[in-house]
């Protein structure tokens, strides 16, 4: 898995927000009341508390873009994908865990780390684009 896939560009950051059909704000306005601090969008014009965008790094993005992939009806053929990077790329996966004896680290607790499955339904989005 290539570095970019872990540590998420904010290009990377606004196409999955996007791709989730969600607003990559544009703060404009600063404005201020007795809760603190708002900032109103330049696109879609919500007011909201910085920060507002997603990191995709918590379970509530995590199941986030679990949903819009089956929304999409995109859920297997982006589970195939992830194994195939996850099984064919021995050099960009962590097979094995430290200790005396090597285990294989399964599937499933390999794509569940949020920030891992982020990046790759991102690098997964750039493969369709093509």
């Amino acid at each position: 898995m290539t570095p970019e896939i872990l540590a998420m560009s904010e290009a990377l950051l606004k196409a999955l927000t996007e791709w989730m059909g969600e607003c990559w704000h544009k703060p404009v306005i600063e404005d201020y009341d007795s809760r603190g601090i708002w900032w109103s969008c330049g696109k879609c014009g919500n007011r909201y508390r910085p920060p507002e965008h997603r990191t995709f790094d918590t379970p509530d993005d995590f199941f986030a873009l679990v949903k819009r992939l089956r929304e999409t009806g995109k859920w297997e053929e982006f589970i195939l994908f992830a194994d195939r990077i996850w099984a064919d790329d021995p050099a960009s996966v962590p097979w094995f865990v430290s200790g005396d004896e090597p285990q294989i680290v399964p599937f499933t607790d390999w794509i569940l780390d949020p920030a891992r499955f982020a990046g790759l339904v991102a690098e997964w989005l750039k493969k369709e684009e093509r």
